[in-house]
């Protein structure tokens, strides 16, 4: 596991914004080991923590009473943890994802190529523009082509405007719209172009904001079962994040694609004892050499 047991960065009062709780746990994000791959949807996983939150914390203290030893700070700083993964997300997310119109820009763009093309073709055919302008067309493959095109055939219809005014199915607000739209199209793929990659700093501060979290509600659950073990709502109090995943293969955010049965995240050292600890007390009374070793 990260040293999230060991810091005590985001122990102070209240609730932190998102932003604020991103900034709080960068000491504990740079310390995360090994970071996990995530094949779970983010905003359920952490919608799941701040839903448990607070029957978790009504459970600090049996097991405060139970793990002598347990670093209670961790669920102090579940809050932060889940509030930072969100952030974190968030501003991946955003960066990541393509324009919503951009498809729409495309449709727009390849329909109005089309019909400029005509245009310059009429105006050639009967002498008002040189035929050469035909030849300097990009092409109608490939988007950045089209939106080149776009801006540079109403730059020539500009020019020789004096001359196809009147002559041409189109009217001076048409060439501001058309150039408009290229210069849209280009920009809506340049911001395409720019999403982050798996090793993009958005990318990476996502992995280490969601490792931090599932590591340290990964322990938080395991004391919360062993400690809840003979209620049937140990499940209700601590659900699993991972809960609803089937065992067929599945890629994770940077195309891994997930090994089946593995479990997703690595159930930290103190987190394994406690449930191999709460599997032996079933069976074994306190006292018997098969009890749990981390009771008072």
């Amino acid at each position: 596991m990260s040293d999230v047991t060991q810091s005590n960065a985001v122990s102070a009062p209240g609730s932190p914004t998102l932003e604020e709780a991103f900034e709080r746990t960068a000491a504990e994000r740079a310390a995360v080991h090994e970071m996990q791959h995530i094949t779970v949807d983010v905003p359920s996983a952490i919608t799941t923590v701040f839903g448990a939150l607070s029957a978790i914390r009504a459970e600090k203290d049996a097991i405060d009473a139970t793990f002598k030893a347990f670093p209670m700070r961790v669920i102090d700083n579940l809050e932060a943890y889940a509030s930072a993964a969100l952030y974190a997300h968030s501003a991946w997310l955003f960066a990541s994802a393509p324009p919503a119109d951009l498809q729409a820009l495309i449709a727009d763009a390849t329909h109005r190529r089309a019909r400029i093309v005509t245009v310059l073709e009429t105006a050639s055919a009967h002498g008002l523009i040189p035929a050469a302008v035909l030849a300097d067309l990009q092409g109608p493959k490939g988007h950045k082509n089209i939106a080149v095109d776009l801006i540079g055939a109403t730059s020539v219809l500009r020019l020789y405007w004096p001359e196809l005014e009147g002559k041409v199915p189109m009217a001076v607000g048409d060439l501001e719209q058309t150039q408009e739209l290229g210069k849209k199209l280009l920009q809506a793929l340049g911001a395409r172009d720019r999403a982050p990659g798996p090793d993009d700093r958005l990318s990476i501060d996502r992995k280490r904001a969601f490792t931090l979290l599932a590591e340290a509600y990964g322990e938080v659950r395991a004391a919360v079962l062993y400690v809840r073990r003979n209620s049937d709502d140990a499940d209700e109090v601590a659900p699993s994040l991972f809960a609803g995943r089937g065992g067929s293969k599945k890629k994770d955010d940077s195309g891994v694609e997930a090994k089946p049965n593995a479990a997703p995240v690595a159930a930290p050292a103190q987190a394994a004892q406690a449930a191999q600890a709460a599997q032996a007390a079933q069976a074994a009374p306190v006292g018997h050499p098969d009890s749990n070793p981390f009771t008072a």
